[in-house]
């Protein structure tokens, strides 16, 4: 929450060079934004126009990850050309599975998407998917479905899982993460647990 940047991610992916501009403090101690708006999709499809548009965000990220310990890129469903410049930038995916859903083929895809880039140069390994299970109700047979499809098909998950609720789609229309909103909240500790978990993982930022 607070006054918007001198830039945002729209601009950043046509022009690398401003990403420190677009970067603002959040409610969270420790943790900063690189602010993204609607117009993120219009920069994808003028990135098409460019020599590498896969490797903007990379670019981008690399003019800032010295000051960071770990950089999370939130990237929306699908795979278009700004999602993919998330891929080709990180180290490693976490891929939310809604257990209400059978969602469980998008983790195939994106890992036929990661070998493909691969194998046209623009990552130099793929990189690791660990999927995440969200929305989860124990009580519900298509839950357990997703969770046991997930578990048959060799892509390895999250030991959390992130149940079902209602606040954490209340907390962005107050600006505020759900810890402030309700520290309490099933999902906040769900995503306490996460982090725990992702900490006894990480690797140095290197972009």
């Amino acid at each position: 929450r607070g006054d918007r940047p001198a830039a945002v991610l729209a601009n950043v992916l046509l022009n690398p060079a401003l990403a420190a501009e677009a970067i603002a403090t959040s409610t969270a101690d420790g943790v900063d934004l690189l602010w993204s708006t609607r117009d993120t999709a219009g920069a994808g499809d003028d990135l098409r126009n460019f020599p590498a548009p896969a490797v903007a965000l990379r670019r981008a990220l690399r003019t800032i990850n010295g000051r960071y310990d770990v950089i999370l890129i939130d990237c929306a469903p699908g795979l278009g050309i700004v999602t993919i410049n998330g891929i080709v930038a990180a180290n490693g995916i976490i891929a939310p599975v809604d257990s209400g859903s059978m969602a469980v083929a998008g983790l195939e895809q994106l890992s036929v998407t990661i070998a493909e880039l691969v194998e046209a140069e623009l990552m130099p390994a793929a990189i690791p998917v660990t999927a995440l299970v969200t929305r989860y109700d124990g009580r519900l047979a298509l839950a357990k479905s997703v969770l046991e499809h997930i578990d048959n098909s060799g892509i390895p998950r999250f030991e959390t899982v992130i149940r079902n609720g209602t606040k954490v789609g209340q907390a962005p229309g107050f600006e505020r993460t759900l810890f402030d909103l309700d520290p309490k909240d099933n999902v906040a500790l769900d995503y306490a647990s996460l982090a725990e978990e992702i900490a006894l993982t990480l690797e140095p930022v290197h972009v």
